[in-house]
């Protein structure tokens, strides 16, 4: 009686795995067993389901539309009868004022980043930064100024032929 208290867990360890393997064995058993159906007993039963249905199976008819009267016409209030009709709308003055703000962003920009950078550079690099760019002369005089060499790439991006077409 002590062997058994002591080993208590050992025995319901050994006694589980001996129920697990039977259970397994037992499920092999049924799925190795084939069907219990007699090929003779199953043409029979298609023969008769046959029978059953002796008509072609045809898909229903498909809906067809109704026509709904029209609904009655509602009153227009009064804000929509003293609302002016509006046909066109003048873009032009809405055009300029956004031009014009446009351009004054853009030199607001541009003085701010002058001067954030003016203040980061040597006087030296300033010097040639403010340098104004080479209009006239060579085509090799006027790729030595990095403002023109930055303004060729610029050019060269816009008018070549774009990369989803290449």
């Amino acid at each position: 009686m002590d062997i058994i208290r002591e080993n208590i867990i050992l025995i319901i360890l050994i006694l589980g795995g001996a129920i697990s393997q039977w259970l397994k064995a037992r499920g092999e058993a049924t799925q190795n067993q084939g069907p219990d159906f007699d090929p003779a007993e199953i043409e029979e039963m298609i023969e008769q389901a046959e029978q059953r249905q002796s008509r072609p199976a045809v898909p229903p008819p498909l809906p067809q539309a109704t026509i709904s009267p029209a609904p009655a016409m509602r009153r227009k209030s009064r804000t929509e009868e003293s609302a002016p009709a509006v046909t066109s709308f003048d873009t032009s003055d809405e055009l300029a004022r956004q031009q014009q703000i446009a351009e004054k962003l853009k030199e607001a920009k541009r003085t701010r980043g002058a001067r954030e950078m003016s203040e980061s550079l040597s006087p030296r690099t300033r010097a040639t930064i403010d340098r104004p760019p080479v209009t006239g002369g060579s085509l090799k005089s006027r790729l030595g100024s990095r403002h023109e060499l930055r303004q060729a790439f610029v050019l060269k991006e816009i008018l070549e032929k774009p990369i989803g077409l290449r």
